[in-house]
């Protein structure tokens, strides 16, 4: 099959082979006409192969092309790369960042410009890319139960890391904030959805892990001590709304208590969540997790009939959501090694450096 030919500019002294080892079907290999100054004065790397002591360098002298080989970085990455250091401002107008291949050529173009170190040149780009990622992770309530929405367990990874190289510090911890918050245990431990990034995101996953159970204990210990509570006869344990209690001695509000705690029994049973399990063992997300256990409701007859009976004379229940598990406790917290990272990431982005020499 033929190599695609692109002029990036016309009047360039260098061809570029582009991708010829790692080429598929959705990105081909290509050969791309550029000036090698150009890219020199943006790529400290360009700038070494060209005109250093590499065997690149040797452009010849009986008026042949001067062709360097690439064949290990991406075709497609690659052209918009050299079109932006060439000037092409319009270089990424169609990308809306409606869908994951929209994110996936942003992610190309980032690695490319990290690996010939010149992520300054995508500063244009920068806060549109951002506001692009950030729109994609939804705003946590918690007191929307949001557990049933499908989560893609693949493209939250790459908006992490877009987000990471990009230097938006916010948009990175929001989104691991939900990943953290909304992956199940085994999107967390699947190595396959955060090694494309390791090179830069390097054990994220396990600290999303790590995270995962921390919260999930908080959930169960929250749980466990109402329940203890109850058990223990007090009628006062903590709940969302609170209990009208119309009992008047000790012991009627002690048997309340343990009435109250029999009924979660039943709520949290039907939910398999008693005996409380080891948080090790819940497959599920800490936020799965929290609204499991915030639905367990109880029912009982009022301990004493304040209200009227119903239409069929029976005495009023009351519904309770016994559990409260405030969802805003988490924050991801960086690691030095990610806040000094994200920090050199937002200043070469800011300054839209120009390697010159």
């Amino acid at each position: 099959m033929a190599i695609e030919t692109h002029s990036i500019d016309n009047h360039g002294d260098l061809w570029l082979i582009v991708g010829e080892q790692v080429e598929r079907d959705e990105d081909p290999a290509c050969k791309l006409r550029v000036c090698s100054r150009t890219i020199a004065r943006a790529s400290p790397v360009f700038h070494a192969m060209l005109y250093g002591n590499w065997r690149e360098s040797a452009k010849p002298n009986d008026g042949s092309d001067w062709i360097v080989n690439l064949p290990f970085d991406s075709g497609t990455s690659m052209r918009d790369l050299l079109g932006v250091i060439h000037g092409d401002s319009k270089a990424f107008a169609t990308i809306g960042a409606q869908d994951s291949k929209d994110f996936s050529r942003m992610w190309g173009v980032l690695t490319a410009a990290d690996k010939y170190s010149c992520l300054g040149v995508l500063g244009l780009w920068a806060p549109s890319w951002i506001n692009a990622c950030s729109q994609h992770v939804p705003q946590e309530d918690p007191n929307w139960d949001r557990t049933k929405e499908e989560l893609n367990a693949e493209l939250y990874p790459m908006l992490a890391a877009i987000l990471y190289m990009l230097g938006s510090s916010d948009g990175y911890k929001k989104t691991v904030n939900l990943m953290v918050r909304r992956f199940k245990a085994c999107h967390a431990r699947n190595s396959s959805y955060f090694s494309p990034f390791e090179v830069y995101l390097e054990g994220l996953g396990e600290r999303i892990h790590a995270d995962q159970l921390a919260l999930k204990k908080v959930y169960l210990k929250t749980t466990n001590d109402i329940m203890r509570s109850l058990w223990a006869g007090n009628p006062a344990a903590p709940s969302l709304v609170p209990r009208p209690h119309l009992c008047n001695t000790p012991e009627e509000r002690s048997r309340c208590a343990r009435q109250c705690f029999d009924n979660l029994v039943i709520a949290l049973q039907n939910r398999k969540l008693w005996p409380l399990p080891k948080p090790e063992s819940i497959k599920e997300s800490p936020e799965e997790l929290r609204w499991a256990i915030r639905k367990a409701h109880w029912g009982r007859q009022r301990c004493v009939v304040a209200d009227a009976p119903d239409q069929w004379g029976h005495p009023k229940w009351e519904t309770i959501e016994a559990f409260y598990v405030d969802g805003r406790s988490y924050a991801y917290k960086l690691t030095p090694e990610e806040k000094k990272a994200l920090e050199k990431n937002k200043s070469i982005i800011d300054a839209g450096c120009v390697y010159t020499k």
